[in-house]
């Protein structure tokens, strides 16, 4: 999966998102977040890659393969399976957000991760995750791939 191509799936998920009435858009899917609260979300965790990216890399992890741990492995097979993981609290997002602000928040922070990633080598670590270890962008796209597929897959269908 390549960076463009997940963010093709992004514009695919905010157009669909854009098509659903107010209240499809605003509405918590089962156990899950509404749609808009969803993009706010994936902002929010996505934000989290954009700030650690942008710093330079440090010279201890640019000669990692940075292809992330046991429990980054885990994690990416877990979101492709059916039923629902609850969000950690700090990436639940407040309630009342519009369409347009999280659409927008969510684009912001994946233009800052597109814009870190340039030139950086595809297969050497350039952060470290509290859990999944050294990321390469490479592994930092699959993350955010398997999240997104998460997410969509529990979109209401229109």
């Amino acid at each position: 999966m390549t960076w463009s191509e997940v963010e093709n799936e992004r514009r695919e998920i905010v157009d669909a998102i854009s098509k659903m009435t107010f209240e499809q858009q605003t509405t918590p899917v089962g156990k899950s977040f509404s749609p808009v609260d969803m993009l706010m979300h994936l902002a929010m965790v996505d934000k989290i890659y954009a700030n650690s990216i942008t710093k330079p890399v440090p010279a201890n992890l640019a000669s990692n393969p940075g292809k992330g741990n046991f429990i980054y492995r885990i994690v990416c097979r877990q979101m492709r399976k059916p039923g629902t993981v609850p969000a950690p609290k700090p990436f639940t997002p407040s309630s009342g957000m519009t369409f347009e602000v999280a659409s927008a928040e969510l684009e912001s922070v994946r233009s800052q991760i597109a814009k870190a990633l340039e030139g950086l080598p595809l297969d050497r670590a350039c952060m470290k995750h509290p859990l999944f270890g050294k990321l390469s962008p490479s592994a930092i796209v699959g993350i955010l791939n398997n999240h997104q597929f998460y997410h969509r897959s529990r979109l209401p269908k229109v």
